[in-house]
């Protein structure tokens, strides 16, 4: 399960709002990133290893298994 707080610190680390990341990295609508957040959408374990890559970062880091 995605920890949204890393992903929102290692996003903002590297200057990448979560808009940049769900339409340019995801290929999915703007706020995509935002209503995961909400509990409004579900993320897949392949969309979170994309987000890892794009953030230089691992799977594992993102999902508490580290």
């Amino acid at each position: 399960m995605l920890n949204i707080t890393k992903l929102e610190k290692i996003a903002k680390e590297n200057g990448k709002s979560f808009s940049y990341l769900s339409e340019k990295v995801l290929h999915r609508y703007r706020t995509y990133l935002k209503d995961v957040k909400s509990n409004n959408a579900k993320i897949d374990d392949e969309s979170i290893e994309t987000l890892a890559n794009a953030l230089d970062t691992t799977f594992e880091y993102l999902t508490d298994q580290t």
